[in-house]
């Protein structure tokens, strides 16, 4: 895993930004594990990516723990 450090979500998607505003990262293409501040700012980005992208979101998973924890919502399935 490539880990870079603190960036806008819209640098971290863009290779073309990226190389514009931060050619010194150690990303060559856009990211594809985001790392929010808090749970509110993780909420907001991770149903906004799935809604707008069509992707499949997992998460927020918690740290903190003496394990990980992932944070269920009420209308996923088993699955």
């Amino acid at each position: 895993m490539i880990v870079d450090g603190e960036m806008q979500a819209d640098t971290a998607v863009l290779p073309k930004l990226l190389n514009n505003y931060d050619p010194f990262s150690t990303l060559k293409e856009e990211a594809n594990v985001f790392i929010f501040p808090d749970l509110s700012s993780g909420n907001i980005g991770y149903k906004l990516v799935k809604i707008s992208g069509g992707l499949r979101a997992i998460g927020p998973i918690l740290m903190g723990f003496s394990k990980r924890v992932q944070v269920l919502n009420r209308s996923m399935d088993v699955n």
